[in-house]
């Protein structure tokens, strides 16, 4: 068989077309890879095991199933049909030996019991927290807000240091105080109710928060600039969402090299190009990458990205998802001489996920 008689081109035109997002080879082969080794799967399941743009990833199950190389069974799970198969060995793709006996969530990494406490107070707490989709809010599972937190602990990144979490609503500020360890701790959000749930916690028990209503598109006040150690966010994941939150966070560091940022970025919402482009502001704002950890945190299976793209109708019947299937990466990154902010103002959407598709298809 050749290229011809497969009708490539065509396909990828097909998916292109489908999202207005442009589809290529490469992205087709990680597909079919992905597929072939881990069928029978469903989609949340895939997209959260793919590095993938969620675009790219819909737009291919589009295309696959209506040109008959993919089919879905009655549970909603993926496999490649015969044709599927004769097109992944016609590309040299082949079903992978995996190294790893068994996959475990967090790198196998258990709480200690303290921190397993911390964990049921926070599932609790988190009944009462609403996310307010105008802002664009959706915390993380209670249980990868305690882990992030664990992953600093043991980088040392907290202890005796006064840290701000900007934009609280997976009660990051809550967890940091019940550890005893930072020094001060900030919860800056644009969220009112959040951060008086936040405050009658802490006050209940006696915590070390402070709260501080504030809307990030606005210039960081002069009376909190450089008066951190450590910053937190978990901004939108969109070029824009993800570079002005960390830049807000440059600027609440204290000016000193080695001050620490922590912040989630995901695979799935940002393309490729966009990735780039936040890799460059980061660079620019004199922010070094220490640590990437791979999909380390889950948030809920209900997404506001979802609202941005459109799920193929042959995949009706398994939406909205039940499942965990977004993710996201946490970036760990250090300041250098000079570090500086992007922005001073903002005025616009930090949450366009349709805007970063169209400026980096």
């Amino acid at each position: 068989m050749n290229r011809a008689e497969f009708d490539l081109d065509q396909l990828l035109r097909i998916a292109g077309e489908y999202q207005g997002y442009k589809i290529n080879i490469v992205d087709l082969r990680r597909f079919l890879a992905l597929l072939l080794d881990e069928q029978p799967i469903d989609l949340w399941d895939y997209t959260r095991k793919s590095d993938l743009y969620i675009r790219t990833i819909l737009s291919l199950l589009y295309a696959l199933e209506r040109e008959k190389f993919l089919y879905i069974d009655g549970a909603g799970m993926m496999s490649l049909a015969q044709r599927g198969g004769s097109l992944a060995d016609f590309l040299g793709i082949r079903k992978t030996a995996k190294p790893f006996i068994e996959k475990k969530q967090w790198y196998g990494w258990e709480l200690t019991p303290e921190y397993k406490e911390i964990l049921e107070i926070i599932k609790e707490l988190y009944k009462r927290v609403n996310p307010q989709y105008q802002y664009d809010q959706a915390p993380l599972v209670p249980e990868a807000a305690v882990y992030k937190v664990a992953y600093g602990i043991e980088k040392g990144d907290f202890t005796g240091k006064d840290v701000v979490c900007i934009g609280d609503d997976d009660l990051t500020s809550v967890i940091l105080a019940l550890s005893g360890l930072p020094g001060n701790v900030l919860a800056l959000d644009i969220d009112k109710y959040l951060l008086e749930t936040i405050e009658e916690y802490s006050e209940k028990n006696r915590l070390r928060i402070d709260t501080r209503e504030h809307d990030l598109c606005k210039p960081v006040p002069e009376n909190l600039k450089g008066r951190f150690d450590v910053f937190i966010t978990e901004p939108p994941d969109t070029v824009t969402g993800i570079s002005l939150f960390v830049s807000r966070g440059v600027e609440l560091l204290k000016e000193s090299p080695g001050m620490i940022g922590y912040c989630g970025i995901s695979l799935i919402a940002c393309p490729p190009q966009g990735l780039l482009e936040i890799q460059k502001n980061l660079t620019n704002m004199g922010l070094l990458i220490t640590d990437r950890i791979p999909k380390y945190s889950d948030y809920p299976p209900h997404r506001t990205e979802l609202k941005h793209v459109e799920v193929p109708d042959c995949y009706d019947d398994f939406y909205p998802p039940e499942k965990v299937w977004y993710v996201s990466d946490l970036v760990r990154v250090k300041t250098a001489i000079g570090a500086k902010r992007m922005f001073e103002i903002f005025d616009g959407d930090i949450a366009d996920y349709n805007s970063d598709a169209e400026r980096f298809a």
